[in-house]
């Protein structure tokens, strides 16, 4: 089989930008003179330029007059593609330095956080900063500290510690931590709830809660108690889903406008976990400053959460 090659893209594949641009030059300008002033060329060179390139294309694209310059039929009709591919190298230089420029924000998230919270956040910094980029790294609260640590990521939505330095966090909201059930589950009409009452209730495991996994023991164990453990999730979705679905119940944060899930109080305990920023003390970025300023402005939570946090 012989494959025949298309001349003009044999043609195309031997020009060169600078050609196309003497020649967009000279019709514009309908002068060589004037093409050589724009461009900061000597007109020995464009002329050495427009002369390769109506070699290469085999046709006439100018006709010189003394008065100036006029483009032929053909130089018409290969002005408007010229235009085109400039146009086109043009955007993609651009495109591509925007992106070089574009400055990155780093956000770390705690994966027992509501997705939910942190999304209507950031489309709110969206709409007023179009031009950050911001990539979202999610995982538990040890992994997360020692991204911070470390330096890979900026700035973090996480649990904060008693006594933490307010110079490096800022915290915005506390929640409850209760037991989430399904809303037709019998608990749901309960007060409150004896953890002794878990016994042998089919039972989600939140493995990377960071407040009851990190009680020593563990509330369970202190009390001798044995959950049916039907699932075991790390990110807080899955555990919303789960209930939601009937599967079972887990002691979880308490969250608002959460449909199908009924937080009952737990009988003589009470957790409570803070949620704010955090960042490292070496973390001097001015991004992390717009974000942290950007953040802690805003009304993004529900009073009961907020109750007793200072702005």
């Amino acid at each position: 089989m012989i494959l025949e090659t298309n001349p003009i893209d044999s043609v195309y594949s031997k020009m060169e930008l600078y050609q196309l641009q003497y020649f967009v030059a000279i019709a514009e300008n309908g002068s060589f003179t004037k093409a050589a002033d724009t461009l900061y060329v000597t007109q020995p060179s464009l002329s050495a330029g427009i002369k390769k390139l109506e070699q290469e294309l085999g046709v006439s694209l100018l006709e010189r007059r003394w008065r100036g310059v006029r483009v032929t039929s053909a130089g018409e009709l290969f002005l408007e593609k010229a235009q085109s591919i400039i146009r086109e190298y043009q955007s993609t230089i651009n495109a591509i330095r925007n992106f070089q420029e574009r400055p990155i924000l780093r956000l770390g998230m705690l994966c027992t956080l509501q997705v939910k919270m942190v999304s209507k956040i950031m489309q709110s910094f969206r709409e007023l900063y179009p031009e950050v980029t911001v990539e979202l790294h999610d995982t538990h609260l040890d992994e997360l500290s020692i991204w911070l640590e470390q330096g890979e990521i900026d700035i973090a939505f996480t649990t904060l510690a008693p006594n933490v330095s307010p110079k490096t966090t800022h915290l915005l909201f506390q929640q409850r931590l209760l037991l989430g059930v399904p809303n037709a589950h019998p608990f749901a009409r309960k007060k409150e709830v004896m953890l002794t009452e878990l016994e042998d209730q089919p039972f989600i495991d939140r493995v990377k809660c960071e407040i009851l996994t990190k009680q020593s023991p563990p509330i369970f164990e202190a009390m001798g108690v044995h959950p049916h453990i039907v699932y075991r999730a790390d990110h807080e979705e899955w555990v919303i889903s789960l209930i939601q679905s009937g599967l079972g119940m887990s002691i979880m944060p308490e969250w608002d406008e959460i449909e199908g899930i009924t937080y009952v109080p737990l009988a003589k305990m009470q957790p409570v976990r803070q949620i704010g920023l955090e960042w490292h003390e070496k973390q001097s970025l001015e991004l992390v400053k717009l974000f942290h300023s950007f953040v802690v402005q805003g009304t993004w939570f529900d009073d009961r959460f907020t109750k007793g946090v200072s702005p």
